[in-house]
């Protein structure tokens, strides 16, 4: 029998790596719809009481942004590994890190947020060896 007119297989999925994925994306998802319409909220909330969120807002509109587009970087990079992609794992990462520092410039460091990112990306990288 020949083999080369076969189909080739596509790899499994791992299922660590699938409830990875699914959470992630569920998470981020989520994240992402939720920071975009803050983002317009607090917008329009500030514009009509303009010091009434002082406190709550960002000290720059660049921080909702940076929020944003790293946040779309994550789950971009989620929906590449669920495709066992190594460079969504590398988006993931670069994308988790970046909040952490940002978030640490703006509102000071988080144990909780650092060690929950840690975890994550642990967590992945452990299924970086499924991945092309």
């Amino acid at each position: 029998m020949d083999n080369n007119n076969t189909p080739t297989q596509t790899a499994a999925r791992p299922g660590m790596l699938t409830v990875l994925c699914i959470l992630s994306m569920i998470f981020n998802g989520l994240l992402l719809i939720f920071c975009l319409i803050g983002i317009f909220a607090l917008a329009a909330i500030s514009g009509m009481f303009p010091g009434l969120l002082s406190g709550l807002l960002p000290s720059s509109p660049l921080y909702a942004i940076l929020s944003v587009v790293l946040c779309a970087i994550t789950f971009y990079g989620v929906i590449q590994m669920w495709k066992l992609k190594k460079m969504g794992f590398y988006m993931y990462a670069g994308a988790q890190v970046a909040g952490v520092v940002i978030s640490t410039m703006q509102t000071g460091f988080s144990i909780a947020g650092t060690i929950f990112c840690a975890v994550w990306i642990a967590l992945y990288y452990m299924n970086l060896k499924h991945m092309s």
